[in-house]
């Protein structure tokens, strides 16, 4: 079955996250939030009635803006004051949640699993939002790292359901990294960010058929950095 559209979001730079719904109001402007507004309850919608607490936020390719995207979805869930929601880094080679949230990478994902630790918990770091939580990638690989195991992050997500309404998973690129399907597998849905007027159409269908090929439930394709070389307000009159 063919995954619906499930929104669009305008062109945006890379660059540090605005730590207030205030402020990303102010930097992204209302239309732009609105697009992850309705974003998020596209998705509420598309999972009515199977119960959506993990979502993978997925690419094709490093470069197509999925961390942006988890974390603004992450902030228009977490503008519920009732809803407490983590977001998960496991791009181990690009990642990009700290960035976006200001906090440090080192002690995330990466460290839990090479050490073994039994949880998670002590790595959970905290933000600017008092309902937004998020684990870093951790500190980065080398050559020769330590295989990661899907199985075992999934067991980290299950870990973090007790404390959090939701969890975000921005993984690794599904044409590059075997391990991003296997995780998308482990969440309850999972999202394709592709760049616009960037992404070739082979590429996304590709990772679409991975996606599927290993049992994620992929909900739909979020259309990022989309341009409009005439204004806006005449596409809503097209």
């Amino acid at each position: 079955m063919e995954p619906v559209e499930a929104g669009w979001i305008k062109a945006g730079e890379r660059h540090a996250a605005p730590l207030t719904w205030e402020d990303t109001l102010r930097s992204s402007g209302r239309e732009d939030l609105q697009a992850f507004r309705q974003l998020r309850d596209n998705l509420r919608l598309l999972s009515q009635g199977d119960g959506l607490r993990t979502l993978a936020v997925c690419k094709a390719h490093a470069g197509e803006g999925s961390s942006r995207v988890a974390c603004h979805l992450a902030m228009a869930f977490a503008y519920d004051p009732r809803v407490r929601v983590a977001l998960v880094d496991s791009d181990f080679h690009h990642p990009g949640l700290h960035e976006y949230l200001q906090v440090e990478q080192a002690n995330g994902l990466y460290d839990t699993l090479h050490d073994g630790a039994d949880t998670v918990k002590e790595r959970i770091k905290t933000t600017a939002l008092p309902n937004l939580a998020v684990v870093t990638s951790g500190t980065p690989p080398i050559s020769g790292a330590f295989p990661v195991d899907p199985l075992d992050v999934g067991r980290i997500l299950k870990q973090l359901l007790p404390q959090f309404s939701m969890v975000l998973v921005d993984t690794a690129p599904v044409l590059v990294e075997t391990t991003a399907t296997a995780v998308a597998s482990q969440c309850d849905g999972a999202i394709l960010v592709v760049h616009a007027e960037h992404t070739r159409r082979e590429a996304v269908q590709e990772a679409q058929a991975r996606l599927q090929q290993a049992g994620a439930k992929v909900l739909g394709v979020v259309l990022n950095r989309r341009q409009f070389p005439i204004p806006e307000f005449l596409y809503k009159r097209i």
